[in-house]
């Protein structure tokens, strides 16, 4: 019989009550978004006037000056977009064998540099040669910010703030064609440059104090940081945060190739980014500006032309936050946008084709349909989220990926549904969005089904490595986590929320008695008649902590709860432990209940907790003590901080892997062992330089 009662290590309930650890993540979380978030916002938000600048210098003037006649501009574009897509990966791969605080400025300096060179030439070939290189110079902005991201910040947090980068890239195609304007205005002619020319070196030399800026300030990941303003115990708690399998890096050969092809992850998210990518075509090709311009009976006039569609991204912008926080809020469900955009796409695109006599049915449609801007943020940040566990190489290469995949589709997919002599109906286009929007709920709830599917397998694949786990009963006794919902997932990825076990587990090997009372005779009817093998007890008490003024009830009642429940439960099942193959009891206490470390955790204002924890310590003594002769083994485990729903997504370990780590403990146990107080070993964790550490040996109390 094992009975574990869980506590934390240290629980967030009462971390979030620590003033040294709230301000120390505080104060890491307002640094990374100052260095990290602002780089990349800024940086994006100018990436965008880049690429822009050529439209705006096209009808500024250069058109006539530069003499281009037929197709060139749009092959100058198609150019452009071969550079991008080609650099997509490289730029990425780079980014994991360069340091991103030399790699951005990098790229940063050579697109301003290519982009002032442009002021310079004399004929639209020369302008074909410095897009193609300008487009490998992009190509790393938008998917290594990404990447960027998805290595600082937890799935709580991801969301947000992929969000606010991917809304500075929209606010740039909003206000991009007034800034450009005014510096053609107001410089044209000056020094004998026309005002195009101006155009592109004032692009150009803005990039340079924010290359000079990331290059001194950028913090890389949170593995190589070298950061000044970054302390020791920062960088600590920054890797503390993540899973430690983020910052390793696969070798980059045949292998590497192998998995990157043969593991769903590569699959699933380039096609949903393909599909996803799609749906905002409404947007990314401006109809509704080609639909004013070919509006059959009103006349636009050109300041209408250039304003009334900068409502597309503004409703995008609106969408994108909004979508990107509750997806944060909802613990990371990033797949109820895919709903959301099929909705979006099919009932928009049908009003354009039932209502198209109704001019303002139209433009309501086409700006609702810049809300489909959302799946830019919440999509990237999946994929981050789905791939914390995987090396930080693997998912740099798949986010590239998405990508690349959806320019190389939409270079050819836009020529075909969305071409301007499709104008204003663009019939073609509105059954490919619905078909797009259909096919992304499809493929995005095969994605959620292959999730659920993964751990399955994980799950089935840890019953055949500890078949005891099913050979054994279980006695769950629980205070105030009703239906067991706080049960780790053994193997299961880090990140992931955790749920109960299979139905035929909880059904045939889970007994559930509840520890708000002080009395044996509550407890002792809830038992069965069967010999019991393992008992587990996971204990949460509400009363965690007791303030100077109530202390002697606090402490009455969460002594009850984690000294007095936890004898009588012991004290009801002894028939049955006596029956059992194995005499092992195990008490899930916690280190703050050490009175050794009690200076250590003196900041957590917990007494009545630490004092029936101490308590609990010594129960398990006495209780090793007086049934050593019969063969029991009584064991005290701190399982570590563990990132259930009570511990939070800042705690330092996921839930598998603490089951894993006090399952092994479990498995291994011997009467050697009776009356110790034994700490979970995780390799990585033994020499923590934070507050918690892993290394499997006693814990002095």
């Amino acid at each position: 019989m094992t009975i574990l009662s869980s506590s934390s290590c240290i629980p967030s309930s009462m971390m979030r009550f620590v003033p040294a650890f709230r301000d120390a993540e505080s104060k890491l979380l307002f640094k990374i978004d100052f260095f990290i978030l602002t780089f990349c916002c800024v940086t994006y938000f100018f990436n965008y006037l880049d690429r822009s600048n050529l439209s705006n210098a096209y009808v500024s003037g250069m058109k006539e000056e530069l003499a281009f006649h037929g197709n060139q501009l749009n092959v100058i574009n198609t150019i452009f977009t071969v550079g991008y897509i080609l650099g997509q990966v490289p730029s990425n791969l780079a980014l994991t064998y360069f340091r991103p605080r030399i790699f951005f400025p990098a790229m940063i300096l050579i697109w301003g540099g290519l982009t002032m060179i442009t002021a310079a030439v004399h004929s639209p070939q020369g302008i074909m040669a410095i897009r193609f290189f300008l487009g490998l110079a992009e190509s790393s902005t938008f998917v290594g910010t990404h990447y960027i991201l998805g290595s600082w910040y937890t799935e709580e947090e991801l969301g947000k703030r992929s969000g606010i980068f991917t809304a500075s890239g929209l606010a740039g195609t909003m206000f991009g064609g007034f800034i450009q304007t005014g510096i053609h205005s107001s410089l044209d002619g000056v020094r004998g440059l026309s005002g195009w020319r101006w155009l592109f070196i004032i692009d150009g030399l803005i990039t340079l104090p924010i290359a000079i800026y990331g290059l001194l300030l950028f913090p890389d990941t949170p593995a190589t940081t070298s950061a000044p303003y970054l302390t020791e115990s920062e960088r600590a708690l920054a890797i503390s945060r993540l899973p430690v399998t983020n910052a390793e890096r696969a070798p980059f050969n045949r292998a590497f190739i192998n998995r990157l092809f043969t593991t769903w992850y590569w699959w699933a998210f380039v096609i949903l980014w393909v599909i996803a990518g799609e749906t905002e075509s409404f947007s990314s090709n401006s109809l509704l500006a080609l639909y004013m311009k070919s509006h059959p009976t009103i006349k636009y006039s050109i300041a209408q032309l250039n304003n009334y569609p900068t409502g597309v991204p503004a409703v995008g912008i609106v969408s994108t936050l909004f979508w990107a926080t509750l997806t944060d809020i909802l613990h990371g469900k990033r797949y109820l946008v895919a709903y959301f955009i099929g909705i979006t796409g099919v009932v928009t695109s049908v009003l354009i084709l039932t209502r198209f006599d109704s001019t303002p049915t139209v433009f309501g449609a086409y700006y609702w349909a810049g809300a489909v801007y959302a799946c830019q943020a919440t999509f990237f940040a999946w994929c981050n989220d789905a791939m914390r566990s995987q090396d930080a190489r693997h998912r740099s290469v798949v986010l590239a990926s998405m990508n690349m995949g959806n320019n190389a589709v939409n270079a050819w997919w836009s020529i075909i549904f969305y071409s301007a002599n499709l104008a204003p109906r663009f019939t073609r286009g509105m059954w490919a969005m619905i078909g797009c929007s259909i096919a992304l709920v499809i493929w995005a709830s095969w994605i959620v089904f292959m999730m659920m599917i993964i751990y399955v397998i994980r799950f089935m694949y840890k019953l055949h490595q500890h078949p005891s786990i099913i050979k054994l009963s279980y006695l769950v006794t629980n205070v105030d986590i009703p239906h067991n919902r706080h049960l780790p997932r053994p193997g299961t990825r880090p990140g992931t929320p955790p749920r109960q076990p299979p139905q035929f587990l909880r059904r045939k090997h889970l007994r559930n008695i509840p520890l708000r009372t002080p009395k044996p005779t509550r407890t002792q009817p809830k038992v069965r008649p069967d010999s019991l093998d393992q008992m587990r007890r996971y204990r949460r008490s509400k009363r965690a902590g007791c303030s100077q003024d109530s202390a002697g009830e606090d402490l009455t009642q969460t002594f009850h709860t984690n000294v007095t429940g936890t004898h009588n439960v012991t004290r009801a099942f002894l028939p049955l432990l006596r029956e059992g193959q194995r005499k092992l009891v195990v008490n899930i206490s916690t280190t703050l209940g050490s009175m050794t470390l009690a200076s250590v955790y003196k900041g957590a204002p917990t007494p009545a907790y630490k004092i029936t924890k101490a308590a609990l310590n010594m129960l398990t003594v006495q209780y090793a003590q007086d049934y050593a002769s019969e063969g029991f083994t009584f064991l005290a485990v701190s399982p570590g901080w563990l990132q259930t729903d009570l511990g939070g997504p800042r705690a330092d370990l996921p839930p598998a892997t603490g089951a894993e780590a006090v399952l092994d403990i479990v498995q291994k146990a011997t009467t050697s062992q009776n009356g110790k107080f034994l700490n979970i070993r995780v390799p990585g964790w033994e020499e923590n330089e934070g507050l918690n550490q892993y290394d499997g040996k006693e814990v002095p109390w």
